[in-house]
């Protein structure tokens, strides 16, 4: 759980820092590293397909949509195979709760 906490703050630290346009990273070169990473992790927990992914069948709005793909890309692989898309999720609306909260 110690681990959640970390992908928390660093999470909450990049939604502070990196928010401007339309989207939360605007960077198209960090953008192409994000998507690389993300159908990286897609192909590595091909086996739990459903249970991570199936959230993106959701209605996101982009910041949600944009917040779970570097979470996805970047979280550590032993959370893909302990947790879910939804847990996923919810950490994800907490940390754009906060931002805008704060703001």
């Amino acid at each position: 759980m110690k681990i959640y906490l970390k992908i928390l703050i660093v999470l909450n630290l990049w939604l502070f820092v990196g928010c401007n346009g339309n989207h939360l990273i605007n960077n198209k070169e960090y953008l192409a590293i994000i998507d690389k990473s993300f159908t990286e992790r897609e192909h590595l927990a091909k086996n739990r397909k459903e249970k991570i992914f199936s959230v993106f069948n959701k209605k996101l709005t982009t910041d949600q949509r944009d917040a779970l793909k570097f979470l996805y890309a970047f979280m550590p692989l032993s959370d893909l195979a302990d947790y879910d898309g939804e847990f996923f999720l919810a950490n994800v609306n907490m940390s754009l709760r906060v931002r805008e909260e704060a703001a």
